[in-house]
């Protein structure tokens, strides 16, 4: 399963096969969870939502992304703790060449990553702080496991 140098996880499986049609949400029933398995505690910067990225054949082809700004909350996590998330239906759109775009994806069978946007990670553990992605260094990426959604 995908994880993070911190210990922070995201895990999103849905409970059955995940199936919409061309334009419209794609439901996707599951609960999303981050879990924090690493020593101390986990000191986080991130945006408490999913986002997903649609790949086929290898290729980034779609995404749920949007801007937002002053969204980012701060989140401490001791080992062994968990965090609920929404995983909401979602509309699949296409990418165009300058980024993230308002087509939808034509039919097909594609591969989703469930994501969460990181602007820092910080573990504290004995008496230290360990900066895994310092703050102002740019944001990350926690990738969850990824699942197939049909477009029909």
């Amino acid at each position: 399963m995908p994880t993070s140098a911190a210990g922070l996880r995201l895990t999103l499986a849905p409970s059955g096969p995940v199936v919409g049609q061309v334009g419209s949400e794609v439901p996707v029933d599951a609960q999303a969870v981050l879990a924090y398995d690493g020593p101390g505690s986990l000191h986080a910067f991130l945006d408490l939502w999913v986002t997903y990225w649609v790949v086929q054949d290898g290729v980034v082809v779609g995404t749920t992304w949007m801007q937002t700004d002053a969204s980012t909350v701060g989140l401490s996590m001791d080992g062994g703790t968990t965090y609920p998330l929404d995983a909401n239906a979602l509309t699949l759109t296409a990418c165009t060449p300058s980024g993230p775009g308002t087509m939808p994806l034509p039919a097909g069978s594609y591969t989703v990553y469930p994501s969460v946007w990181t602007l820092s990670l910080q573990v504290r553990t004995d008496g230290h702080a360990y900066d895994v992605q310092p703050l102002g260094s740019g944001s990350g990426m926690l990738l969850g496991e990824p699942f197939t959604v049909d477009v029909e």
